[in-house]
């Protein structure tokens, strides 16, 4: 039979943290779950870490290094469960994390997308994600998002697989990939929060988010202004405007079209 999850992990280079990252899956309280960790081509002794500690408790695939969107892609279509959990190899899983997704799939058993709290986690202090979460369907998720109601973080959120198949990681982008991503479940799937932290995000290890060589390769490269719902602009607006950063044109309109998402956001609030 099938488990209800399966938990991928993309690993390259986190020999420090992987170990933690893993024993927190194989320490959850609700036990019907598969753990697959897709090795990105790892230069250290990540993938024997895993191999050595966890053995057959862990399904490690192997490839060569194409980048973090390659890997979860490639751990979706090796896996055999019903519901999707991405989780970085330098973050935790709080031991109720799944038993508290099963009883959110029980309660919204037509919702796809489900997004808990979570904890930051840096000096072993931690701080609660966000205050702002609500129990129930978020009413407009690009809105949601941009008042931190929302924050489809990896590991804090569990998605069915199917629309885990349907909105693929771009692999071409390695910086702001989950950004796309995200994009595109926003326009298209219902979302159930849930203010219960799910997650320990431990931003010790976490590399900073630099600049690619390649502009092609960064999401904001590529964001184009109109087309959208107000919010969802909103939203691409604060992404559109790091085209600066590589040096990019920004819309000499960009100005006239700030002051009517300004205007038309005034007035619903």
């Amino acid at each position: 039979m099938s488990p209800k999850f399966s938990i991928v992990v993309p690993l390259y280079n986190k020999q420090e943290a992987v170990g933690d990252c893993i024993s927190s899956c194989i320490n959850q309280e609700f036990k019907d779950f598969e753990i697959i960790v897709v090795n990105d081509g790892s230069t250290d002794k990540s993938a024997e870490i895993v191999e050595d500690l966890f053995g057959d408790k862990v399904k490690l695939v192997n490839q060569e290094n194409g980048g973090p969107s390659a890997a979860r892609n490639k751990g979706v279509s090796e896996a055999t469960g019903e519901w999707i959990v991405y989780l970085d190899a330098d973050d935790t899983l709080l031991p109720d994390a799944l038993t508290t997704f099963s009883k959110l799939l029980s309660r919204h058993p037509d919702v796809k997308v489900f997004c808990c709290n979570f904890y930051s986690e840096r000096k072993g202090q931690r701080s609660l994600y966000s205050s702002k979460y609500n129990n129930g369907i978020v009413s407009d998720n690009f809105r949601a998002w941009l008042t931190k109601r929302l924050m489809p973080r990896a590991g804090a959120t569990a998605l069915r697989k199917d629309v885990a198949l349907q909105y693929r990681f771009d692999e071409q982008i390695r910086r702001y990939e989950d950004a796309k991503m995200l994009f595109e479940i926003f326009r298209h799937e219902r979302i159930v929060t849930c203010p219960i932290p799910v997650l320990v995000n431990r931003t010790d290890y976490c590399a900073a988010s630099k600049l690619r060589s390649n502009c092609a390769e960064d999401f904001v490269c590529s964001v184009q202004l109109g087309g959208g719902e107000l919010w969802e602009e909103v939203a691409k607006y604060f992404l559109y405007v790091n085209r600066k950063l590589y040096g990019l044109p920004i819309s000499r309109k960009l100005g006239l079209e700030i002051g009517v998402f300004v205007t038309k956001l005034l007035s619903r609030l």
